[in-house]
């Protein structure tokens, strides 16, 4: 089913029409859950609530087991737009020497997690167009997110993994750009925000050295 922009999957659906538009979608699917799509984004969960008055996707509600996945161009998230409320080991994860290039991997979509999960849309204008852009994404209860980038030090561009759990995590994208993130917030109560940033370059070891000359002894059993 087709609604306000969206593609949506499920095995039931509910539309609501006002003056003959679309104003309301309710999708659920207990067993494979239901997924929309927009704009190369994968949002699914067990219900899912999209609300488009005059047909203008405005805002898309997630219930139980949330997900949303980035379209497979998008571009990475800079780790020095994270702002966790409470605390967070990302604060000290980037330097200033490092940036942010926005390449990303086909099969690393950026995802986020949550209980409940809302996207909100507002209009831009898009060359003499109007249509609906992605503004703002909050994931609440057990949320997490993943984000993989490309991160520069010292002139060496080097893959970066960025995984985030908190009670809530929002995503607040750039106006001009949907595919682009601003910055994101974290934050869980009185307890620490907690995470992880691996980059291949912080991982490599150096190899063990190859014993030459002099016997070899094997234990025997």
């Amino acid at each position: 089913v087709r609604s306000g922009g969206s593609h949506v999957r499920a095995d039931s659906i509910s539309i609501m029409l006002d003056s003959g538009k679309v104003s309301t979608t309710s999708a659920w699917d207990r067993a494979a859950g239901a997924v929309v799509r927009n704009g190369g984004y994968d949002i699914g969960g067990d219900s899912v609530w999209i609300s488009s008055p005059g047909e203008r996707l405005r805002e898309i509600r997630v219930f139980g087991d949330g997900i949303i996945r980035s379209p497979f161009d998008s571009t990475t998230i800079d780790t020095a737009a994270v702002q966790p409320v409470v605390d967070s080991i990302l604060t000290d994860s980037t330097t200033a020497d490092s940036t942010t290039s926005s390449t990303a991997d086909d099969h690393e979509r950026d995802t986020l997690w949550g209980e409940r999960i809302i996207a909100a849309f507002h209009d831009v204008d898009s060359a003499g167009t109007t249509i609906s852009r992605l503004q703002q994404i909050t994931a609440i209860g057990t949320a997490a997110s993943l984000f993989s980038r490309q991160v520069e030090r010292s002139g060496t561009t080097s893959p970066s993994i960025t995984y985030t759990r908190a009670d809530t995590i929002v995503i607040v994208m750039r106006t001009d750009d949907t595919t682009g993130v601003l910055e994101v917030r974290a934050r869980r109560g009185a307890q620490p925000v907690d995470g992880v940033q691996l980059e291949r370059a912080s991982l490599r070891r150096p190899a063990p050295p190859v014993p030459t000359g002099g016997a070899r002894r094997e234990d025997g059993p």
